[in-house]
Parts: structure tokens; C-alpha cells; sequence
């Protein structure tokens, strides 16, 4: 680790936090934005660092009328395949073991949790940078475009129009096929913080008092995910991913969480504090999502 930076940091480097007097406290620690990024992918794992490859396998309805003494016409099956893998990431600090006897306010103990909550927040920048970078998928396309379905042709604020039109969709979406209806229930709504209230208020039940005025969204279960990685009026419907496929997450087989370490060197009476862990992510499939680009 030596590599990420010139020394150890010393008593020099905290002239704050050491400094030499006995009124200090510290101070509570902010409390961060949730994540929501296991929400909206589903987990597996891999064995190495190659390429893991998925494969679906569907096949169009031959199904046709035979009349009398005609052959049976065959049919083909339909093939289509994903990949996803891991990469490393690592991060460490190294402390004099001077700064850390001077610690008189145990701050250094806040280490792993702070290693804990940089490893959630980099899963989190992987996986939702699949939606906001538009991810290209194994076809060629991107996650979102106009040949899968799942793209809003014009952009539109969040409204009960501009729902219902995502929720058709994706409720239209097809097999491998392109024919086969497939039954995709959305689940989440996610926005930025901008479009919080709006998608709120949209999913809010009233009493109506005319047909007119029904809200038929507040009875549909969907829940509304706010989230740090989106930004400006682009939102996007997605399904669970318990039942459609479309994003993953995966590890090393055996390696699920942070692997840590504490060293001290007694040559350079030094102490290293180093994490390492696996993790990727890759968008499988389209059809449980849905994008439109706002207004």
C-alpha cells in the first residue's frame, strides 16, 4: 500500500484532531444518504475474474393447425447470453505508531467503519452506474433504447400519464421470441431527490370524488426509491429483481464482504489498516426496466 501514498501518516498530518489540549470532544458522525442498490439487482457469484457467462434459452410457438397426412413442421429453439464479473478494490491507511498512541480521542477506532461504509458506497456507484450511464448490454444495445422497448420517446414529468405509459411498456414487454407477452409487474419507482414529493403524491391514496379523480397507482404496491446517484428529472420504473432478472451483482465464490487487515511494522513502528474485496455488476436484462428521461 505503500504505493497510494509517500509515508505514514504522522502526528503532523492531524494538527486538529492531536492537537495538544485537554477540552476537545469529538463530534458525532453525519448520518449518510441510504442505499438502495441491493434493492433493485439480484446476487450471484463467480468463481474467478473471468467473464461469467449467463445463458437464457426460450423458443417461438410453432405450434399450427397439421391437416390430415402433413408433416409436423419443427420448430428452433432461441438462444441469447449475458456475462457479468468481478474487479478488485482496496483502500488502506498507514499510521506512525506515534499518531496513534497521541489518539486520545479514539478517532483511528472509526476505521473499519468507515472502510465498511466506502465499500457500500462503492457497490452502490457500480450498480446504479449501470442505469446512469446507460450501460451496454451483451446485444449491443444500451440498457435502455428505443429497440428494447424501454425508452420514453418523448421526455415527460412524473405524472399519471406518463406512468400509465411506462407501466404499458413494460407490461408489454415479449420473450426471445418478440411475440411471447410476458407478465413483468413494476415494483419500484426511482427518482432524485427533485421528484421525491411528486412520486410520492402520485402514489398517494384519496378518497375520489368522481371516477375521474381515482388514483388506480396508490393500490398497485410500488414503492418509491430515492436515491444519491440520481440526479435532475430522469426517472425510471423497475420490477423486482426477484422475478425479472434485469440487473446482478456478484462476488468471488467465498468472498461476500470485506477481507481486513491490521499490520505493524516493527522496523518502521508503523501500523497499516488495509480492506480489500471483490465485486461487479452487469445489466442482464432489459425487460424489468423502463426510462424516461423527464422534462
Amino acid at each position: 500500500y505503500q504505493r497510494l501514498m509517500k509515508r505514514d501518516l504522522s502526528t503532523s498530518d492531524f494538527p486538529l484532531l492531536l492537537e495538544d489540549t485537554n477540552n476537545k470532544m469529538l463530534r458525532a458522525d453525519y448520518g449518510y444518504a441510504p442505499e438502495f442498490w441491493d434493492k433493485i439487482a439480484r446476487e450471484t457469484s463467480v468463481s474467478d475474474f473471468r467473464e461469467k457467462k449467463m445463458y437464457q434459452v426460450d423458443k417461438a410457438n410453432g405450434m399450427k393447425k397439421t391437416p390430415e397426412g402433413d408433416k409436423i413442421k419443427f420448430n428452433k429453439l432461441l438462444e441469447a447470453k449475458q456475462t457479468i464479473s468481478v474487479e478488485s478494490y482496496a483502500e488502506g491507511l498507514l499510521f506512525t505508531r506515534q499518531a496513534f498512541v497521541n489518539d486520545d480521542l479514539s478517532a483511528f477506532s472509526l476505521i473499519p467503519n468507515k472502510f465498511v461504509q466506502d465499500w457500500d458506497l462503492l457497490r452502490g456507484d457500480v450498480v446504479w452506474g449501470l442505469i446512469t450511464d446507460n450501460a451496454k448490454m451483451d446485444d449491443g444495445n444500451t440498457l435502455f433504447h428505443t429497440k428494447h422497448n424501454n425508452l420514453a420517446a418523448t421526455g415527460a414529468i412524473l405524472s399519471e400519464d406518463s406512468l400509465s405509459e411506462a407501466y404499458v411498456a413494460m407490461s408489454t414487454q415479449t420473450g426471445l421470441d418478440g411475440k411471447k407477452r410476458l407478465n413483468i409487474i413494476p415494483k419500484y419507482i426511482c427518482v432524485s431527490a427533485e421528484y421525491k414529493i411528486e412520486a410520492m403524491k402520485l402514489l398517494t391514496s384519496i378518497t375520489p370524488q368522481k371516477v375521474e379523480d381515482v388514483n388506480v397507482f396508490s393500490n398497485m404496491d410500488l414503492a418509491v426509491i430515492v436515491d444519491r446517484h440520481l440526479s435532475g428529472k430522469a426517472w425510471y420504473l423497475a420490477a423486482d429483481p426477484a422475478a425479472v432478472e434485469g440487473l446482478y451483482y456478484a462476488y468471488l465464490d467465498g468472498n461476500g464482504g470485506l477481507r481486513s487487515e491490521r499490520v505493524e511494522d516493527f522496523e518502521t513502528d508503523s501500523i497499516k489498516f488495509a480492506v480489500r474485496g471483490e465485486f461487479g455488476a452487469s445489466a442482464i436484462d432489459f425487460r424489468g426496466w423502463f426510462m424516461n428521461p423527464g422534462q
